[in-house]
C-alpha cells in the first residue's frame, strides 16, 4: 500500500501534463503507448460527438492506471475503497482495474465524475454508463493499435453512429470470449442489451 499512499509522490491538483506524468510513472512504456493511443482515439470521437476534448484526453490516458497491479493488490484496494468485488471480479480480479483506478485517482486529482465514470467502466461497461464512458470504451477497443478483424469498419461507423459502433465491437467482444469458453461480465450484456434496443429504435446517445 506505501506504493499507492505515500504523499510524497502527489502531483498538484488538476495539472494536465501532471496526470500524463503520474500515469507514465505507474505503467510499462507499452501500457503507456497504448493509453496513448486510447487518449488520441477519445478525442477523435469525442470531438465527432460534441465532448471536451480534454476530459476525453484526460479520461483516456488515465484508464489504465492500475491494469498492471496484480489481481491479489487489485483485490485488496478494493477492498480498501468499499468496492464489492462480484463474483465475475473474484474469479478475475483484473477486471477491477477500471474502478480502482477511478477511487484511486479521486484520491490524487480533481477529476469530475464524468471521467471517473469513463475509467470505472471503461473494462465491461455499463448499461447506464454517460457518452464520455461510451467514447472510451470504445477507444480502447479500437485505438489505432488494435488490428482484429473488423477493427477499420468500426472506426469508420463510430464517426457517425456511436451506438452502432459499440454494437460491433461488443459483439467482436464477445465472440472472443464465447470461443475461448470465457465469462462474459453481467453490465456488459445489459450494455449490449441497451444499445441493441436504442439503435433498432433510431435513437442516438
Amino acid at each position: 500500500m506505501q506504493y499507492f499512499c505515500d504523499k510524497k509522490s502527489r502531483y498538484p491538483l488538476h495539472k494536465f501534463m501532471d496526470l500524463t506524468e503520474y500515469v507514465k510513472d505507474r505503467v510499462t512504456l507499452g501500457r503507456f503507448a497504448h493509453s496513448q493511443r486510447v487518449a488520441k482515439q477519445a478525442m477523435l470521437l469525442a470531438k465527432k460527438h460534441n465532448i471536451d476534448i480534454d476530459i476525453a484526453y484526460k479520461a483516456g490516458i488515465a484508464h489504465d492506471c492500475c491494469r498492471e497491479l496484480t489481481g491479489k493488490e487489485l483485490l485488496s484496494l478494493a477492498e480498501h475503497y468499499g468496492i464489492v468485488a462480484d463474483e465475475y471480479e473474484q474469479d478475475w480480479p483484473l477486471g477491477l482495474h477500471g474502478k480502482v483506478a477511478a477511487k484511486f485517482l479521486e484520491e490524487e486529482f480533481l477529476l469530475s465524475e464524468e471521467i471517473k465514470e469513463a475509467i470505472a467502466y471503461h473494462v465491461t461497461g455499463h448499461p447506464n454508463m454517460g457518452k464520455l464512458a461510451r467514447i472510451i470504451y470504445l477507444a480502447d477497443k479500437i485505438e489505432e493499435g488494435r488490428s482484429y478483424p473488423g477493427v477499420e469498419k468500426i472506426r469508420e461507423i463510430a464517426e457517425t453512429d456511436l451506438n452502432g459502433a459499440l454494437l460491433i465491437a461488443i459483439d467482436s467482444a464477445f465472440n472472443y470470449l464465447i470461443n475461448k469458453r470465457l465469462p462474459i461480465h453481467p453490465d456488459s450484456l445489459a450494455l449490449r442489451n441497451s444499445l441493441l434496443l436504442k439503435h433498432k429504435s433510431g435513437n442516438k446517445l
